[in-house]
This record gives C-alpha cells, sequence and structure tokens, in this order.
C-alpha cells in the first residue's frame, strides 16, 4: 500500500508539473486559445489512466471480435487453410493476407510491433513472394512465424519525412497485414539471397543522437535507412528462448528481407538501426555478414539520462516500470533480469536504483558496458560519439562513410538533415520534450552527481559526470582534432 501512494505522489507531482507549464502559458498568451487548449488535451491524453482505460477498451473489443471471427474462419475454412498451410508442400498459398479494420498502441514508440496490434478480416491467400512488393516490409517476427504490413503504393515508411521509426510509420499507415509460417520466410529468405548492397548496422544506447546519423544517411540520396525494425530488434528478445542456430536463422532471414530488393530504386547501401538492446547480438552481425560494419552511437551519460528522463513521459510503458524499479525494492530481481534481457549484463549489483533518473542513466551504463565488452574480444565494432558529430558533422561524417566503404563524397548530402528535428514525426520531437522542461527530473551536479558516478562505476565506466567522455575504439574527432591527433580513453 506504502508503494502504492509513493507512485501515486511520483504521478501527480510529475503530472502537476505538466499541468503548471499549461497554465503558466495560458496565463502569458491568453490570446493564443487554440494552442492552450490543444496543449491541454495533449496534457489529458498523457496521464496513465487515460492511456490504460483506452488499451483496455481495445483489447476488450478484439477479444470478442477475434471469437467471432474464429467461428466464421472455422466455418469459412480459413482456419483449415492456415493450419494446412504450416506443411512444406503448401508453400505456394501459405502467406494469408487479411484486411486491416482497426488498430491502437497504447504506446506508439515502445510497445511492442504485434498481431494484436490491429484487428483484422480474411482477404486471401497468396504465394509467399507477395511480400517481395515494395509497398510490403516486415513488420514482426515471432518463434513460429512472420508478420508484414501492406501500405499505400507511394508510401514509404522508411522515410524520416514519414516517421522517425519505422515501426512507427508501418503501424500508422498499414492496410493490409500478411502472416506467414516461419518456414515459409526462411525459405523466401534464402531465395533472396545475400543483399547485394553495402549494409551498415547501428547500435545505440538510446536517445544519442542516433536517429540524426540514420537520417544523414538517407539524405545521401543512395542510402535505405530503416530505423529500429521491429523484427530486428525482437532478435534480441528470441535470442533469450530460443538456440542460438534458430537465432542466426532468423537475423539472416530477417536481414535478407529488409535488404530485398527494390523494384523502383535501387540503393547502394542498408543503413539498420536497432535498439539499445540490438547490442546483444553484435557478434552475430559480423559472423553472418561479414562484409557489414557495425557502428555504436553514444553520447555523455548525464545527456543521455536528461534525455531519456524527458522522453520516458511520452513512453507510458519505460516510465512505468521506472518507477515500479525505484519504489519496490522487491523488484530488485525483476531489475537483474531487465539488465541481462537488456544487453547480457552479467553482474548485476542488485541494489535499488535511487531515481527514475537513475534508471535513465543505468541504460546508458549497461548498454555502453557491453559495447566495450565486444571491442575487448576482438569484434568489429567501432564508436560514435553524438557530440563530436554535431561539431564536425561534414569531417564526421566523412570518415563515418570511409570507414563503411561508402564514397566521401556523399557527406556534403547528409548535412540538410541537420536542418530539422530528427524526431519531428513522433511524440519525442524536441517541440513535445520543451514542453517537460521543468517537470521532470535532469543532472544537477550538487544533487545527483553521486549517483552517476556510482552507477557508471557499477557498469566499469571511469566517467566523472559531467565531464566528456570518449570510449575505446571511438573513430569520430572533435571539431579541431583529426583521427591521428585524437588520444582516447
Amino acid at each position: 500500500m506504502t508503494a502504492y501512494f509513493h507512485y501515486r505522489a511520483a504521478y501527480y507531482f510529475h503530472m502537476g508539473g505538466l499541468l503548471s507549464k499549461v497554465v503558466r502559458g495560458v496565463k502569458s498568451a491568453p490570446g493564443r486559445s487554440l494552442e492552450a487548449l490543444r496543449y491541454l488535451i495533449w496534457y489529458i491524453k498523457l496521464t496513465a489512466p487515460y492511456k490504460m482505460s483506452t488499451w483496455g477498451l481495445y483489447l476488450a473489443i478484439r477479444l470478442l471480435y477475434i471469437v467471432v471471427r474464429s467461428f466464421w474462419w472455422l466455418l469459412r475454412g480459413v482456419t483449415y487453410r492456415r493450419w494446412c498451410n504450416e506443411r512444406p508442400q503448401n508453400y505456394a498459398t501459405s502467406a494469408h493476407v487479411q484486411n486491416i479494420i482497426g488498430r491502437y498502441k497504447m504506446d506508439p514508440v515502445l510497445e511492442f510491433s504485434a498481431e494484436y496490434n490491429f484487428i483484422t478480416s480474411h482477404h486471401s491467400f497468396q504465394h509467399p513472394e507477395y511480400i517481395l512488393r515494395d509497398c510490403v516490409t516486415l513488420y514482426q517476427i515471432t518463434e513460429s512465424n512472420a508478420i508484414f504490413v501492406e501500405t499505400p503504393p507511394d508510401l514509404d515508411v522508411t522515410l524520416s519525412d514519414v516517421a522517425s521509426f519505422m515501426r512507427v510509420a508501418q503501424f500508422q499507415h498499414a492496410k493490409r497485414l500478411i502472416y506467414m509460417p516461419i518456414e515459409s520466410f526462411h525459405k523466401i529468405g534464402q531465395q533472396l539471397g545475400r543483399p547485394k548492397a553495402n549494409i551498415t548496422f547501428v547500435n545505440n544506447t538510446t536517445r544519442c543522437g542516433s536517429t540524426v546519423l540514420l537520417q544523414m544517411f538517407e539524405k545521401t540520396g543512395h542510402c535505405r535507412s530503416m530505423s529500429e525494425p521491429d523484427a530486428l530488434n525482437c532478435i534480441g528478445y528470441l535470442a533469450r528462448r530460443v538456440s542460438k542456430i534458430q537465432v542466426r536463422r532468423l537475423l539472416e532471414s530477417v536481414v535478407r528481407i529488409l535488404c530485398k530488393p527494390y523494384k523502383e530504386r535501387k540503393y547502394e547501401s542498408y543503413v539498420l538501426k536497432t535498439t539499445a538492446p540490438g547490442i546483444y547480438f553484435t557478434d552475430l552481425m559480423n559472423e553472418l555478414f561479414p562484409d557489414s560494419k557495425v557502428l555504436f552511437m553514444y553520447r555523455n551519460g548525464v545527456k543521455v539520462g536528461d534525455s531519456l528522463s524527458k522522453a520516458s513521459v511520452q513512453m507510458p510503458i519505460l516510465r512505468m516500470g521506472y518507477i515500479i524499479f525505484v519504489i519496490l525494492p522487491f523488484f530488485l530481481e525483476q531489475q537483474a533480469k531487465f539488465a541481462e534481457y537488456f544487453c547480457n549484463f552479467p553482474d548485476h549489483p542488485r541494489k535499488q536504483l535511487p531515481s527514475v533518473y537513475g534508471c535513465c542513466v543505468f541504460t546508458w551504463g549497461m548498454v555502453l558496458y557491453r559495447y566495450l565488452e565486444w571491442r575487448q574480444k576482438g569484434f568489429d565494432i567501432v564508436g560514435v560519439k553524438y557530440e563530436h558529430l554535431i561539431a564536425n558533422p561534414k569531417r564526421n561524417m566523412e570518415i563515418i562513410l570511409e570507414h563503411c566503404g561508402l564514397p566521401t563524397l556523399w557527406a556534403e548530402a547528409s548535412l540538410d538533415a541537420l536542418v530539422s528535428d530528427s524526431q519531428r514525426n513522433s511524440p519525442l520531437s524536441m517541440k513535445h520534450l520543451k514542453a517537460l522542461e521543468g517537470s521532470v527530473e535532469t543532472f544537477d551536479i550538487n544533487k545527483n552527481k553521486i549517483v552517476v558516478d556510482l552507477i557508471s562505476a557499477w557498469c566499469g565506466l571511469d566517467y566523472d559526470a559531467p565531464k566528456d567522455y570518449v570510449a575505446e575504439g571511438t573513430i569520430t574527432v572533435p571539431k579541431d582534432e583529426t583521427p591521428e591527433k585524437l588520444i582516447r580513453i
């Protein structure tokens, strides 16, 4: 009960801070009533009760619909056809195309991409080559099936002008869902073979400018940049549930299908950005795609903590998880499992994290620890520091392109990505996060420097907050230095 009151206090404190922002905005600019009303509606939508109740209502409606649909599919033979399509001899009709008639996500950024995001009806059974259409993209994989979505032909879900994250664009614009048995998925992956174009993987700590880097690749005009496709993110999750042989097959097929050839346009390079847990399978990236390059994007710890603390308000699942870890000491074991799942962090100290801000910094430290471990083991992964990239964008983009085996002449065009907010088409845009200033905890040298230094020590990092930190293996350079002169710690 005490924990509950602690949570409610933290919740109302945060939401009260946000509400005060709205009130101050109305007082300072009473003439902008429509703008104030828009932010008030946004505030109401942010509240956990609203999101949870809406999500619960959606799931209840979907469950009722699925029950009715199951009887209808049984009568029409759809269920039997799906069962038959599990057999290899029925490969030619194993892609089940469904019309999407409803959709909902409580957290569009962080919530797992899955079949339950949609309410669907039967359309047809097609040959698996149906998914080779330019407008069909891989949405998610499980141990037993693969899920694709079909979007309008004139819309590219990988473009930053559509959405900052591929999985968000897929969810928002999907018209049809294609369900396929996992063996059919592997078979069409084998049919495609190894991608002919250059491949670059981008791992990151989260909230470190990796979206900016991806959009710089996109603006070269030669790269197809895919920001956090959930099918790739899911590999880290499945790695704890299936054998290594299965993980290898899944990763190989996922990358082959994500990097499929396109009829309308030929790409010279594919750039795939994972979420932070993607650092877990860096070894398989090196092994299965030896000609590819793996970049690790990071930023100074306090900046990641500040940014993630604000962004978590827009991601209810993450915020709730952080609050639970802080206020409920008996969740230490779950916290340790979270650390192990997130990046195979082996020596979790099993100490209660002191604050939500501490959780944010711990996320940064865990992933950076894993990056340094891969470096020590000799894997081909290099660091890209956000502060370097922003201070000296053209020079550092040339370094990155050269490392990836791409023409350095592309660097000039890549600078167009810096003109606008990289998260402009997501709930994590600067416009939204700026409204949260003062209502969430950020770094204060007198208040939580000890916390940051302690967490850095847990993760084996020699980080003296808020000083600059340059990780071993970083290839980018500060504004006034060259790669030859740079001394890295």
